[in-house]
């Protein structure tokens, strides 16, 4: 009893030694920059649990065989606590070992080193309060006993020991084989953990594929046939589920309606009429794509509708019937992307901050950086009115908007919001039980939010972001009807860019149920949180696609058989993109899953090499390289301008490939820099190496 009491208050001390080191590193610097410069890095709450999960345990192996060596006479007896120091040391450097190499924690130097520091100083502390116990010359006996065991063989051991993390952590950011390494382990540590999940992916119809598919929905009263969005605006339907000789068809195609697509251009969102398919109801074959035109370096969003009753392509994308043609900001960036019909027969319409004139951006006359709510059937009455005004970045009509809209009367929003204060919603969903609508909110260089939205509410940006406040804009509306996020994320190696989901109400996979599925992009993981929380701090991945980055996740959704259809992008240039199947891990019989085979050496054209920089790497890098991307203030990094002489001359094209590849780290720049190495081909990489010495001449 007595050493489960000395385990229990030792451990209670790691505790609380952890809880002072992040306090400590939340107010400045613990390792002096002068002394060596490490990256600032921001830990989640999340990361933080991990690393008092891993001490605890690491800690308590090495307590427990101290205490059965040497007793528990741990803080009255000066040799006996400088043995428990030796432990707590080796515990604490087997931990920061674990968590740096086989966790996706951020590792933060300067937080381990505060818990290093605060344990043994609460160890030692501990001892002196202790010491009404022990003789009035024991402090001198303990500090001779401590330097004779740090002195002794094991001591000069676990010293080294004790090194080994901050060092392997300087290496990290400075030396590009040590931080391949690291990658790989870590990469292959969180395969295994995913491997094991109960839940895979798998494509729909073995070598089905699609040029980036954005979305795939069965239409209501047609169960049977799935639509597929693609990015560069058509849109095709299969059998679902797809027949042994089922291929898919064009419905229509608007490329030229499109445009150019990069950035985050193209088609975005489609919804269908809650009557569509009721032979009796006139808007039987009605449409509505959200998708952005981009011609000419200019760029405008539109929501259209569009009536499948009218044969063939050509006659479909003649009958566009324009709702919204917005001009916007020539970046490209931050379009939103989501419509959707809600349960009361209104559209839903998730919009993003960059859909603005350059001089104009106040949501009372623009409309941007919300959720809208509109009556397409202009019902009127005492249901809906005609619009009022026209918004200052473009035309709007063949729509009503409902009067009982929360900001009807209100002269700082126009009355078409919902709710306001979103930066980048992509993918909102109604969930089909309780009608509540959740939004994936995209952050920029740091924050991912997850929101349940809420009528007239106020989400935060741009004042708060994630969990911190920007210093910017002061909110519009009162704080009774502010709204922080359910859960919200940093971002890591792996997760930085939230894809809304739904709510799970089927009845295949009852572990889901009653669980918000989402996604994330860039890693594409899947996730899960509990549909009733208010906040949470933690969620639990499921499983992941296999492609990733832009390459990843684009749509969760649910359909009415409690199938679970996730999209994945693929490149950009060629149709590689899928529509894959949530299943049970156990129906694949024990055997694996056919992963995606990898594609075969090609010769990139300019214009793809192009297209592949403009993806992956405008927005912090610009889409003509010259540092202006939409994200590049807020890195707090300094950016190439690709464009000057000085750069093409300081780096050579080993050099470009190498930073691209391995990315910042490699080449003792910022960790900012992602490795692209596991997302492009070799031929990718060197294609936009070239890219970038195109930009050098062109100016």
């Amino acid at each position: 009893m007595l050493r489960l009491s000395k385990l229990l208050i030792e451990l209670l001390l790691i505790t609380a030694a952890i809880f002072m080191a992040d306090l400590w590193q939340a107010q400045g610097n613990i390792i002096p920059r002068n002394i060596i410069h490490l990256p600032q890095v921001d830990y989640s709450v999340s990361d933080f649990w991990i690393v008092v999960k891993y001490s605890l345990i690491i800690h308590l192996f090495a307590f427990l065989i101290t205490l059965i060596c040497h007793g528990t006479l741990i803080f009255s007896n000066g040799q006996r606590l400088s043995k428990e120091l030796l432990a707590l040391v080796a515990a604490y450097s087997i931990s920061a070992l674990v968590i740096f190499i086989t966790t996706t924690v951020n590792f933060d130097p300067d937080f381990f080193a505060g818990i290093g520091i605060c344990s043994v100083s609460v160890f030692i502390l501990s001892h002196y309060l202790a010491k009404q116990l022990i003789t009035s010359n024991e402090p001198n006996q303990f500090w001779k006993y401590f330097f004779q065991q740090f002195l002794s063989i094991s001591g000069i051991f676990v010293l080294i020991l004790a090194m080994t993390p901050p060092v392997l952590a300087y290496f990290f950011t400075k030396d590009r084989d040590v931080a391949n390494v690291i990658t790989q382990i870590r990469i292959k540590a969180n395969d295994l953990l995913t491997e094991k999940t109960n839940y895979q992916l798998i494509n729909i119809k073995e070598g089905l594929t699609f040029k980036q598919p954005l979305l795939a929905k069965l239409a209501p009263h047609d169960k049977g046939t799935l639509y597929v969005l693609e990015r560069r605006g058509k849109l095709v339907s299969i059998n679902y589920p797809p027949t042994e000789n089922n291929v898919s068809k064009t419905i229509i195609d608007f490329q030229r309606n499109v445009g150019e697509v990069e950035s985050e251009n193209g088609a975005l969102g489609l919804a269908f009429h809650p009557e569509f398919g009721n032979k009796l109801s006139a808007n039987s074959s009605y449409i509505y794509i959200y998708y952005t035109a981009a011609h000419n370096d200019k760029q405008i969003n539109k929501i259209s509708r569009f009536n499948l009753n009218q044969g063939s392509s050509d006659a479909i994308k003649s009958s566009e019937t324009p709702l919204f043609v917005l001009n916007r900001e020539t970046s490209g960036f931050h379009n939103g992307g989501s419509i959707e019909f809600g349960p009361d027969g209104f559209l839903y319409i998730a919009l993003g901050e960059g859909i603005h004139l350059p001089d104009e951006k106040s949501i009372a006359k623009t409309l941007r950086q919300g959720i809208l709510r509109i009556d397409v059937d202009q019902k009127g009455g005492g249901i809906s009115q005609p619009v009022s005004a026209q918004p200052a970045n473009g035309l709007v009509q063949n729509y009503y908007i409902p009067i009982d809209n929360p900001f009807i009367n209100n002269s700082n929003i126009r009355n078409e919001f919902w709710a306001i204060g979103l930066r980048n919603p992509f993918r909102i969903n109604f969930d089909p039980q309780t009608g509540e609508l959740w939004a994936g909110d995209v952050g920029s260089t740091k924050w991912e939010e997850v929101n349940r939205i809420k009528k007239g509410h106020d989400y935060q940006f741009p004042y708060i972001e994630g969990k911190e406040e920007t210093g910017k804009a002061e909110p519009l509306l009162p704080s009774d009807k502010q709204a922080p996020p359910v859960y919200t994320y940093l971002h890591t190696a792996y997760d930085r860019a939230v894809i809304g989901g739904n709510v799970y109400r089927g009845e295949k996979f009852p572990k889901l149920k009653d669980l918000y599925i989402f996604a994330d992009n860039y890693s594409s993981k899947l996730f899960t949180l509990p549909s009733e929380a208010i906040n949470v701090d933690t969620v639990e991945e499921i499983t992941k696609a296999d492609q990733f980055a832009q390459r990843g996740v684009s749509s969760v959704n649910i359909l009415d058989n409690g199938d679970i259809l996730v999209t994945t992008l693929g490149r950009s240039a060629a149709p590689t993109g899928e529509v894959l199947r949530l299943i049970h891990a156990s129906d694949t019989n024990g055997t694996t899953v056919k992963k995606t085979k990898p594609t075969e050496s090609r010769t990139i054209s300019k214009i793809e090499a192009l297209e592949t920089f403009v993806t992956n790497c405008a927005r912090c890098h610009g889409a003509k390289g010259k540092a202006d991307g939409p994200d590049s203030d807020l890195l707090g990094v300094s950016i190439a301008d690709f464009s000057q002489l000085s750069f093409q001359q300081r780096r050579t094209d080993i050099e470009l490939e190498k930073i691209i590849r391995d990315g910042g780290t490699a080449a003792k720049l910022s960790p900012m820099m992602p490795p692209w190495g596991a997302v492009l081909e070799d031929e990718e990489v060197k294609a936009i190496v070239q890219v970038i010495r195109d930009f050098g001449q062109s100016n």
